[in-house]
Formats: C-alpha cells, sequence, structure tokens
C-alpha cells in the first residue's frame, strides 16, 4: 500500500515540474555562525539535546542473538548494549559497580561481540546479561556487608523500534517514543527497517560542528554541483520538496526518473525509484534511503568543531553469494568513501575551518534551502524547552 506522505510529496514535485517552479520559502534567511562556534552553544545542546532525549544509536540487527553486546561511547557516557538470556535489548552504562572499571570494549566495525556474562577485568566482579551482580570474588572476607541486589548495573531507557534502537544516555531519564517520533515510525515501517539487516558500519572523527553535516543533508541545492562526480547524474536540479513532522523532517528529492510518472496513475509510482528520501530524526540521525538500501547516520559532537559521524548500511537481506556481497561492497563504498567522506564531509570540515575567519557573521540559507532553517528552529525550540525546565 502507498504511503499517503509519500504520494503528497511525489505530487507537490510534479506540480512543480509543470509549472516550472521550485519549493521555496518567500524570502532567504540565515544562520549565525556563532551557532556553529560558540562554546556555550555546544555546551547547552549537549545537556539540552543528547542528554534529554531518545537516541537512535544502532541498528537492531547488529546485535540479533542473546549474548551479543555493543559499547556505545559517543554521547559522553560509556555505554552499551546487550541482548539478554531471553531476547530483550537492554542498555547500561558501560561502569562497574566496584571501581568503575569498563566491562564491554568498542568494536570499530559496530559488530556485536558475544558473552556468557559481563566480566570486569579488573577484579572479576561478574553480571549476568540482565545487569544482576552475580559474583564477587572473596565477598565474605572483603565485602561482608555487600547487598549485591543493590549492586547490579546501572539501566538506562531504552526502546527497538522501526528496527532501530533508542537509548536516553542518563539512568534518571524516561523514553516516550510515540511523542518523540509524532507518528514518523510509520514512514520507517513503511520502508521496512524492520526487516533489514545490518551490513556494515564506519565511524569518522571530523573536524567540524555536527549541525554543518546535517545541514548538507536537508537540500538538494547542492547535489548537482557538489556531487557532479559521483551521484549527480542520477538527479534532477533542485526539485524536492519536505515536511515538518513534530521535531522530524521528511525530505524527498527528485531522480531522474520522476519523468516516467508524468501523467501516470498513483500505483505506477515507486517511492525509492522516483525520488530519494532523506529523514532527519531528532536531534541528531538522517536516515537516507536510496533505491535498494538503506543509509543510518549518526552525528555525535565532541566537541565545538569536532563531531564523529557513523554511517550504518542495512539492506534487505544478508548476502547469498559472493557476487551479491560484492554488490553491496561497492554501494557502500560509492556512498561512504565517494559521497560521504570526499564531498560531504570534507566540504564541512572546509567551511568549519572558515567559520572563524571573520569573512560571514552568518551563513545564508537560499528560498530552496528553507528545511535547514526548519532543523535550527527544532533545535531552538528544544533547547528554550529545556531551558524552562
Amino acid at each position: 500500500m502507498k504511503h499517503p506522505p509519500h504520494i503528497a510529496l511525489l505530487q507537490r514535485i510534479l506540480g512543480y515540474i509543470e509549472t516550472k517552479t521550485f519549493e521555496m520559502e518567500e524570502r532567504e534567511s540565515a544562520v549565525p555562525v556563532a551557532r556553529y562556534t560558540d562554546e556555550a552553544c555546544h555546551r547547552g545542546e549537549v545537556e539540552s539535546l543528547f542528554r534529554r532525549h531518545p537516541i537512535a544509536i544502532a541498528h537492531a540487527g547488529q546485535i540479533p542473538e542473546p549474548g551479543g553486546c555493543l559499547a556505545h561511547d559517543l554521547l559522553g557516557v560509556p555505554l552499551f548494549l546487550v541482548r539478554d538470556e531471553g531476547g530483550t535489548l537492554r542498555a547500561f552504562l558501560n561502569v562497574c559497580r566496584h571501581r568503575g572499571n569498563r566491562l564491554v570494549d568498542t568494536a570499530a566495525d559496530g559488530k556485536a561481540c558475544r558473552m556468557k556474562s559481563l566480566v570486569c577485568r579488573y577484579h572479576n566482579w561478574t553480571y549476568a546479561l540482565d545487569g544482576a551482580l552475580r559474583h564477587v570474588p572473596l565477598q565474605e572476607e572483603a565485602f561482608p556487608n555487600l547487598d549485591r541486589a543493590a549492586r547490579g548495573l546501572v539501566a538506562l531507557p531504552v526502546e527497538v523500534r522501526h528496527g532501530l534502537v533508542w537509548v536516553v544516555p542518563d539512568p534518571r531519564g524516561t523514553i516516550d517514543l510515540d511523542a518523540h517520533l509524532a507518528g514518523i515510525g510509520v514512514d520507517l515501517d513503511v520502508f521496512g527497517m524492520n526487516e533489514q539487516v545490518f551490513y556494515q558500519q564506519r565511524a569518522t572523527r571530523v573536524r567540524t560542528n555536527w549541525k554543518l553535516i546535517i545541514d548538507g543533508f536537508l537540500e538538494g541545492y547542492h547535489i548537482r554541483r557538489l556531487h557532479s562526480a559521483t551521484v549527480a547524474p542520477f538527479f534532477t536540479d533542485g526539485l524536492a520538496a519536505g515536511d515538518r513532522v513534530g521535531r522530524n523532517l521528511r525530505f524527498a528529492v527528485a531522480r531522474r526518473e520522476i519523468a516516467e510518472i508524468i501523467g501516470q496513475p498513483e500505483d505506477t509510482w515507486d517511492d525509492r525509484r522516483h525520488v530519494s528520501f532523506a529523514y532527519f530524526l531528532f536531534p541528531n540521525t538522517i536516515m537516507v534511503f536510496h533505491p535498494d538500501y538503506t543509509s543510518h547516520l549518526g552525528m555525535f559532537p565532541q566537541g565545538t568543531d569536532e563531531t564523529v559521524f557513523v554511517h550504518t548500511m542495512v539492506i534487505p537481506c544478508a548476502p547469498r553469494t559472493e557476487e551479491e556481497d560484492r554488490h553491496w561492497q561497492r554501494s557502500f563504498e560509492l556512498i561512504e568513501g565517494g559521497v560521504f567522506q570526499k564531498e560531504d564531509l570534507r566540504t564541512a570540515e572546509a567551511i568549519q575551518a572558515g567559520l572563524r575567519s571573520g569573512a560571514n557573521e552568518a551563513l545564508t540559507l537560499g528560498r530552496v534551502e528553507y528545511p535547514i532553517r526548519w532543523f535550527h528552529a527544532i533545535l531552538d525550540e528544544a533547547m528554550g524547552e529545556a531551558d524552562r525546565e
């Protein structure tokens, strides 16, 4: 069944083709340079955006079986995900309750390790996969008053939905994913995120503000120019349409194949052949739905001008042959190495390097770049809400 919001976006784009115009705001706008360079702004974002709200930190397929563990260090607190013996996925602070040592090591490739229990290498305090403290060496001699029930691992709010793992990195926090997504989870289900499988992940430390990276995924104005050597031939120039859904954004960019459906009935339209969708999931996630696979992008600020960019590729099913595996590997290298690394991220670094020069007090947004203004307005709203509370 066709998804009505997708049909509506395609209808708008077809209307712009007919009238030979573009989706635009009435006037230009701007983003102050200080938003990308101010240390106080950065600290406020970390506390107001990255400590209070659900963050999509993994695809559920990265931890498919009981005993699977995956550490995550990019939210300012060490945490890990683990699927317990009953199959429930849990999140804990990656901190032993004895002397605070780390329990699970980070995997650079995003692949989960397998554990039967969680053992601290410092003194061998041992925890079950549900976080309960199970064994303390020399407990009677060294810790005669220890209450094991009170010294389990510290849990974090976590929920697995729409194929993604959402965590609030504050043990005192709560998670209300329905309110957070404001209905856009239906879109993720339409794209089959629950059925897709993890293929590959790469994390890159980039010398730029996290918001500059997200800005680049919220407009189609640059595609025919910046990506002229890679994906530009697949797209039209500037034909796009977008919606705001709560604090999230839905954005469609017309592909060359859009011409195939002019004057054709809606049941012939293909969401992923005729347009490419990019979604902003508040506060730091971009989902790009390519014709045959999905890129889940997480922007994790490590400083005012430093971000860890995590690209997770998920595909319809596990490769069944060597040729299928080579196809997905080529696709990953094209989008990750050619488009994201050499074009998008390199440009974001170049912009960041020039922000403190004084050349610009603000970055100008053209009338067709309106989703970027929406994005920054969303951040302002969320920051203001946090201040009031």
